[in-house]
């Protein structure tokens, strides 16, 4: 039986019948780390360790403009794209607002 096809759909329906619990849970904890609360709090805790080594205010500040400009252009970028989520089989969690 072939794995794919034009479209994809044959790979990701390969992929999907051949899932393994404890990859499936790895990688979905793993996957939190991109969070926005998860990298709110990486850009705090190196902005601040940054901030304290260089004595200066300037790694906060850039942290902080750094951070709003990345949501600002994920936001939009996604909204233009408006690619939907794909459901199950293929997704393992349900989810909503597009994606890449």
């Amino acid at each position: 039986k072939p794995i794919g096809n034009a479209g994809g759909q044959g790979a990701a329906q390969w992929l999907a019948t051949h899932r393994e619990d404890w990859l499936n849970t790895g990688l979905t904890r793993l996957t939190h780390l991109g969070d926005p609360p998860a990298l709110a709090i990486w850009v705090v805790v190196v902005c601040a360790v940054a901030a304290w080594r260089a004595r200066s205010w300037l790694p906060v500040i850039l942290g902080a403009v750094g951070g709003a400009g990345i949501a600002v252009i994920l936001v939009t970028a996604k909204t233009l794209v408006g690619r939907q989520r794909p459901d199950r089989p293929f997704a393992l969690v349900d989810s909503h607002g597009f994606f890449f």
